[in-house]
C-alpha cells in the first residue's frame, strides 16, 4: 500500500528548483538568446507544475521520474552560464531535489499500480509530449525563427484531447505532423531533424490504441447500473 503521507518536502525542492532555474532563463542571463530564455523558461514552468500535480495529486510513477528527470535539467542550462553563486545554488537545490524525489519516502507515496479509473499509459505519455512541446523545441528559436511560436500549441492540444473529444484527438494527431514542421522553418539543418524527431514521436502515441481509447473506450459507462455493457459497435469496427 502506497504511504498515506504526501512527500512534501521533496515537491517543495523540486518547485523550487524549476522556479529558480526557469526565472534564469526569463530574465535572459545566460548566453542563449532571448527568445530561447523567454521560451523554455515558461516552458519549464508549465511542465514543472503539470508534474507536480502528477506526483502529488495522481501520485504517478511517472511524474517521480519525469521530475527527477527536470531537476538534472540545470546540468545542461548551467553551461551557458557564467560562473558564480547563481549557478551553485541552482546546482546544490538540484541535487536536493533528486535525491528527495528517488527516496524511499517519496517512492512509498507512488500508487504501485494503475487506478481503475486512471487514463490509458499511451494517452498520459501523448499529453506530456505535449505540453513538453515548448520546452523540446525552444532551440527551435535560434537565428530568429520565430515559427517556433507555433509550438506553444501543444499544450492547447492536451487540453482539448484531455477533454476526452473526438474531435481533439484527430486535432492532435494533425497537429502532430503540421505543427513541428511549421516550426521549423527558418532554422537550420538540425533543427529540421528536431522538429521531425517532435513530430514522429508524438504522432507514434497520438496513433496508439490506448490514445484512442481514452477518448472512445470500448465500454460504455451507463448513468446507473452495475456492470456496463460492451459497446460492440466499436469493438467489432475498431472505431
Amino acid at each position: 500500500m502506497p504511504d498515506d503521507r504526501p512527500p512534501f518536502l521533496a515537491a517543495a525542492t523540486f518547485f523550487v528548483v524549476v522556479g529558480w532555474w526557469a526565472t534564469i532563463l526569463l530574465m535572459g542571463v545566460t548566453s542563449l538568446p532571448d527568445a530561447i530564455g523567454w521560451s523554455g523558461g515558461a516552458a519549464l514552468w508549465l511542465v514543472g507544475v503539470t508534474t507536480l500535480v502528477g506526483l502529488l495529486v495522481a501520485r504517478g510513477r511517472w511524474a517521480q521520474r519525469l521530475a527527477a528527470g527536470l531537476a538534472l535539467l540545470p546540468v545542461a542550462i548551467v553551461s551557458f552560464l557564467e560562473p558564480g553563486w547563481v549557478s551553485w545554488v541552482g546546482i546544490a537545490l538540484a541535487a536536493v531535489a533528486g535525491v528527495l524525489l528517488l527516496a524511499p519516502s517519496t517512492t512509498e507515496w507512488i500508487r504501485p499500480g494503475r487506478s481503475m479509473d486512471a487514463p490509458p499509459d499511451d494517452a498520459v505519455v501523448l499529453m506530456l509530449l505535449l505540453v513538453g512541446w515548448p520546452l523540446v523545441g525552444a532551440p527551435l528559436f535560434v537565428g530568429g525563427a520565430w515559427w517556433a511560436i507555433v509550438l506553444w500549441a501543444g499544450p492547447l492540444l492536451a487540453f482539448w484531447y484531455g477533454r476526452a473529444e473526438l474531435a481533439g484527438l484527430w486535432a492532435v494527431r494533425g497537429g502532430a505532423v503540421v505543427l513541428p514542421v511549421l516550426a521549423a522553418i527558418g532554422s537550420p539543418w538540425w533543427g529540421w531533424a528536431l522538429a521531425a524527431a517532435i513530430a514522429a514521436g508524438s504522432s507514434y502515441w497520438a496513433w496508439r490504441e490506448g490514445a484512442r481509447l481514452a477518448v472512445v473506450p470500448l465500454v460504455n459507462r451507463p448513468s446507473s447500473g452495475v456492470c456496463p455493457t460492451p459497446d460492440f459497435d466499436k469493438v467489432v469496427g475498431g472505431s
